[in-house]
């Protein structure tokens, strides 16, 4: 959205200086001409829909005028209706072929709906008509810089410097390339160049702002001086564009966004509040102010902006999540609460969806946040059960039934006392029964609980965004707590949330080791208005190198679920899969894994010496020293979290104990 915000800003600046109406004479005494005129002005004022309506008139006088066909194109084109743009434009096109209005119009849509080769043919084309046409330089520069084709665009920009030694804007666009070039610094002599030319236009102003908050932001990590620098002399260049436009909607922005980044959320407000006066249905600014309230710990007023802003985009999965969250903190006693059970019946028609398209593991997740925000509703408890029921998981689905009885109110527990007494029979003779042990018992002073074996995983708040590219502000944060919850149902992992931001790769190592994780995850994101694009890095917290990368792009409707559930998975199936001997009688033993971690009959484990395997280190069995495996298991039996087999042991003497560990031979290979 940030990018696109400044190529719009840089487009009717763009359009400000160099569009060239055709030229008409007002004084005219023709009533179509009259007309026109009229229609001319409103679109100039910014009339956009009355202009509409008084171009269409003079059409219905006039079918042929082209230019008023024209300018339903712009105007179209202001209202970002891209479609109804191009279909004027190429109307006026038939009319009248090299019309360059008309072109330089139609090139201006193309580039805007990322229809790059067509904007550059159009304005190569203006070029063979009027070389000198230096709208369409800048149009095709802007192509270019989008492409990436940064020397093709600097030296359109340069040719149009020559021109024009002494327009700001141009200076703006060089400044913006070098940007995206990564030559920062550079860059910074452009912007100041723009204002030292034109001090008087806040636009130039906000331009050279958003050049010192972004070095203030690089040099945070290293040099808080140098930092404190920038960000005083972003605050006064917004301030001097506030100065000139007290309403300057991007000056109030950068001014709320650079406090936001010293997380001082009251003063922030001030400019986020100012500015939602002149952008009322901006919903991501609503988000932006109900994050600034949450930061805050007023969760009252964070409600408030998010269910406004989540009213505006109701697909909106980040809002949707943090009033969730919200809610979640600020009604935590109140389980019945209007709000909490509205947002539940979300997630459960989702998960409704979902088991009806036979996709039980994303049913299970949505089932779980709805039972978490409704968690007295027996019907709801009920369907969550079923998914594991369905999935033959019958102590876990026991268990579930027994919660329900236990923890919901006014529910008819005759049908479900008969469930339980069936399943209850069924399990008793199970593998855990014959073991004597009770797979999802909790209690670790009991003698039927089963100890766990599970990696260690640190979820960072260290999603980046590439290039600086979001739509919302602390995605990381949202990232990071929502990875926690798919990862967190998996019985291979240990989730560790660690609170402090890791901005860098040396930090995310640091803060990993402090949480004493085995891995830990970091990530790039690229977020546009309607896609996503997610890279995780599963990486080893003994050196910080990176063991696997999962990547996700994907468009449309819960575009970031899909994408962590799928990224979710792809961690829990490519970790190594290992247990520990919990029991041993004779040449059996009873393995604290079982079919929810992906064990299968007649599957093959190596046993390791206790204390002698880490996963992070031995993420290959080659790296494991010989002398440490000591005997072998073949599974014969399998239940859901546990799982028994026949062992023999190497050497002469039976070296196996309780509590050694077992690694899946296949699991371990490389892949």
């Amino acid at each position: 959205m940030k990018k696109m915000r400044k190529l719009n800003a840089l487009l009717l600046m763009t359009a400000f200086l160099f569009l060239t109406f055709p030229a008409v004479d007002l004084f005219s005494e023709s009533p179509i001409i009259k007309l026109y005129n009229e229609g001319l002005k409103k679109e100039q004022s910014g009339e956009f829909y009355s202009a509409l309506f008084t171009y269409k008139r003079v059409l219905q006088e006039n079918p042929y005028f082209v230019d008023a066909i024209i300018g339903l194109g712009r105007v179209y084109y202001n209202l970002k209706d891209y479609p109804k743009s191009i279909k004027y434009l190429k109307k006026a096109l038939d009319l009248d072929k090299n019309n360059v209005d008309a072109l330089i119009n139609l090139g201006r849509v193309y580039t805007e709906t990322k229809n790059y080769g067509e904007a550059e043919k159009i304005f190569n084309r203006i070029l063979k008509l009027e070389p000198s046409n230096t709208e369409a330089r800048f149009g095709l520069a802007n192509v270019y810089r989008l492409k990436k084709d940064y020397r093709a665009a600097l030296e359109e920009y340069q040719y149009v410097l020559k021109v024009y030694p002494n327009r700001a804007i141009v200076y703006v666009f060089i400044g913006d390339v070098y940007v995206d070039m990564g030559k920062i610094i550079k860059a910074g002599s452009f912007y100041r160049n723009a204002v030292a030319l034109d001090s008087h236009n806040p636009f130039f102003h906000v331009k050279l702002a958003e050049y010192y908050f972004k070095m203030g932001k690089l040099y945070s990590i290293n040099d808080k001086t140098g930092s404190s620098d920038y960000i005083k002399a972003a605050i006064n260049e917004s301030e001097t564009a506030l100065e000139i436009d007290k309403n300057y909607a991007d000056a109030l922005r950068i001014l709320g966004d650079i406090y936001f980044f010293k997380k001082d959320f009251a003063e922030a407000l001030k400019y986020y509040t100012t500015l939602l006066n002149i952008e009322r249905t901006d919903n991501i600014l609503m988000y932006t102010i109900g994050l600034c309230y949450e930061m805050s710990g007023n969760m009252k007023s964070a409600l408030k902006y998010y269910l406004n802003s989540l009213s505006l985009r109701r697909d909106d999965e980040i809002t949707r999540y943090r009033l969730e969250e919200v809610a979640l903190k600020l009604y935590k006693v109140d389980l019945k609460n209007k709000t909490r059970i509205e947002l539940s019946d979300y997630h459960y028609s989702k998960a409704r969806f979902f088991f009806n398209k036979n996709f039980l593991n994303k049913a299970f997740f949505q089932s779980k946040r709805s039972v978490q925000l409704d968690p007295l509703n027996p019907q709801k408890r009920l369907f969550f059960a079923t998914i594991f029921k369905l999935q033959k998981y019958y102590e876990r689905y026991l268990y579930e039934l027994k919660n329900i009885i236990r923890d919901t109110l006014d529910v008819n527990t005759q049908d479900i006392n008969d469930q339980i007494e069936i399943l209850e029979n069924l399990v008793s003779k199970g593998l855990a029964a014959r073991w004597n042990v009770k797979q999802y018992l909790e209690d670790k002073s009991s003698r039927y609980y089963v100890p766990k074996s599970r990696a260690k995983i640190a979820v960072l708040n260290a999603f980046i965004p590439v290039n600086g590219k979001y739509i919302h502000k602390s995605i990381s944060k949202s990232f990071q707590e929502m990875m926690c919850d798919f990862l967190i149902s998996s019985p291979k992992i240990e989730v560790i949330n660690p609170p402090e931001e890791a901005r860098t790769d040396d930090m995310a190592l640091k803060v990993a080791q402090n949480s004493g994780a085995d891995f830990y995850l970091t990530g790039e994101v690229e977020e546009e208005n309607d896609s996503i694009s997610i890279k995780v890095n599963l990486n080893s917290a003994l050196n910080g190198e990176t063991v696997k990368s999962y990547k996700t792009y994907i468009t449309g409707n819960d575009r970031i679920f899909n994408s962590l559930f799928t990224i979710s998975e792809d961690i829990e199936k490519s970790l190594p899969l290992f247990g520990m001997i919990v029991k041993i009688e004779g040449d059996r033993v009873l393995l604290n894994i079982g079919k929810r971690h992906g064990v299968k009959k007649d599957m093959e484990f190596v046993i390791i010496k206790n204390g002698e395997y880490n996963p992070a280190k031995n993420w290959d069995l080659d790296t494991i020293d010989k002398s440490s495996i000591i005997g072998k298991v073949k599974v014969t039996g399998v239940d859901e979290l546990v799982s028994e087999g026949k062992y023999s042991y190497s050497g002469i003497f039976n070296r196996v104990n309780e509590y050694d560990t077992v690694v899946a031979v296949k699991a371990v290979k490389k892949e």
